[in-house]
């Protein structure tokens, strides 16, 4: 535990839901099922937020972020569980996504989670622009 009180594990689990794929590493390490304990030492629902996903864009648009580590992010946000992590998926979160732009959260999460693939796996610095916009 941290002097707040929170496990680095909870903690790896809020930095992703306010944005950052940096944090999916820590919790692929996990198993799913710690991932599920640890969210409750979260205080409240686990939601998304439209200006979360709008940084992940952000960073993949500055090319600050890589697109595998972003479509990974994006991938256990849409579905609430590691696919790689130990365990396998038995164990999932419920991660709400912030109700006033769920539409837009879901079309660009959706479109994270397809990077890499062969067809529709890139996202277009214009795309991306139109998706941050509709998030804020």
């Amino acid at each position: 535990m941290n002097l707040s009180g929170r496990s680095t594990l909870a903690m790896a689990l809020n930095a992703a839901l306010r944005g950052d794929p940096g944090a999916i590493a820590e919790l692929s390490a996990a198993g799913n099922s710690q991932i599920v304990a640890a969210a409750d030492e979260l205080p409240g629902p686990l939601v998304l937020t439209g200006e979360a996903v709008a940084t992940v864009l952000q960073g993949l648009v500055e090319r600050k972020l890589d697109p595998a580590d972003c479509q990974a992010w994006a991938s256990f946000v849409r579905r609430g569980y590691v696919s790689n992590a130990a365990g396998g998926a038995t164990d999932s979160l419920d991660i709400d996504y912030e109700l006033t732009r769920d539409e837009q959260i879901a079309d660009a999460v959706s479109r994270l989670d397809e990077l890499g693939d062969v067809i529709d796996g890139e996202i277009s610095d214009d795309e991306a622009f139109e998706l941050i916009h509709s998030l804020r």
